[in-house]
């Protein structure tokens, strides 16, 4: 079994770049949901789909 890989991940801010363990949990997880629809969107592109998503408070994550 390999050991496991040991990545540092920094973020880019406006004010410079800055650890990713430096972040407040909520920084943390907006970071997170944004890359993941990054992500969603780039999948969907290469498959010739455009995804928009709905931000409004009724549909943010752990709400219901």
């Amino acid at each position: 079994m390999q050991k496991p890989l040991k990545v540092n991940v920094h973020v880019v801010t406006k004010s410079g770049v800055i650890p990713y363990d430096s972040l407040s949990p909520d920084e943390k997880k907006e970071l997170g949901i944004r890359l993941n629809r990054r992500a969603l969107q780039a999948a969907a592109r290469a498959d010739g789909y455009e995804l928009e998503f709905d931000d409004s408070p009724s549909t943010e994550v752990g709400t219901a």
